[in-house]
């Protein structure tokens, strides 16, 4: 029996062995396409619509090039008003609000996304829902334990909007800087995290109003300012990013094929190959800071 077991373990090593044999495949350059990222939101600061080119699969991702000379609007649908974006270079199409004279975003109107880059028009449309009020940031002191060092983290108070169906992307930013790691989208869905949790109305719950805001490796420091803000988002747009977070930690033993995250923005030109990624949403955003003493 031992060597029977001995020959089977052998046998399994050399194959496993086999398995990491390398291979060069050369992957044909396809069909360069336009992604869109046009993530707009009501607060008063300037608001940028970033358009790039794709770059070959083995191309250095520093240097995926801006597109420049497009032109872009956003036309509001609901009081039929044009926003225009200025060409800022290297791909940058940006909008300041002005209150005075009433070029702002509004919650609860529709939005055509325009986006003209030579014969290919490409559009796209979304609706911007109200937010979440960010009630106040807290201070949670913790002591040495399993997983996690001592010292003060940040603890978000708010409450899901009542009506079921209210979706937000909460980002958290440290010193001017947002905690942007795949791995640190927070998103929720009413409260919680999916239509069937119940949470309909309720205070988000820990993991998304404490755990997602901070790393428990490293505990904020004296003078480090936090600042917290919720954004609400569509559905389509809550399904975008879980696209986006199961492609970019795809790996391993069961990995799947990669595939481009669906696209909100259509290109009207039907007999054009170009198409587009990236997605279109406008939100309504709450925010609070806080300074760690």
């Amino acid at each position: 029996m031992m060597r029977k077991i001995t020959t089977l373990a052998v046998c399994a090593s050399l194959l496993l062995t086999a398995c990491e044999r390398p291979y060069d495949i050369k992957l044909a350059d396809g069909m360069p396409q336009y992604t869109i990222d046009a993530f707009v939101n009501n607060s008063d600061s300037i608001q940028t619509i970033r358009i790039t080119r794709s770059i070959t699969f083995n191309a250095d991702p520093n240097t995926i090039p801006g597109v420049e000379g497009a032109q872009v609007a956003l036309i509001d649908s609901t009081d039929f008003r044009i926003h225009l974006f200025n060409d800022g270079g290297k791909g940058n199409y940006t909008f300041t609000p002005s209150r005075s004279s009433g070029d702002t975003f509004r919650v609860g109107h529709q939005y055509v996304l325009a986006v003209i880059i030579g014969s290919d028009t490409f559009i796209s449309g979304s609706t911007m829902n109200p937010t979440a009020a960010v009630d106040s940031l807290s201070l949670v002191k913790e002591e040495d334990r399993l997983g996690l060092k001592a010292g003060q983290y940040v603890e978000l108070n708010a409450v899901d909007l009542p009506g079921r169906g209210n979706c937000y992307w909460i980002k958290t930013f440290v010193n001017g800087t947002l905690r942007n790691k795949v791995t640190e989208l927070n998103l929720a869905y009413d409260g919680a995290f999916s239509p069937n949790a119940g949470s309909d109305g309720i205070p988000f719950i820990v993991p998304i109003r404490y755990v997602a805001l901070n790393d428990f490796q490293k505990p904020y420091k004296s003078g480090d300012r936090i600042r917290v803000e919720i954004h609400s988002v569509t559905p389509e747009t809550l399904y975008f990013f879980a696209e986006v977070q199961q492609q970019l930690l795809n790996a391993g033993l069961f990995a799947t094929i990669p595939a481009n995250v669906k696209s909100n923005v259509f290109n009207l030109n039907t007999k054009s190959p170009v198409k587009a990624n990236g997605f279109f949403c406008m939100s309504a955003v709450s925010s609070e800071s806080i300074v760690i003493p």
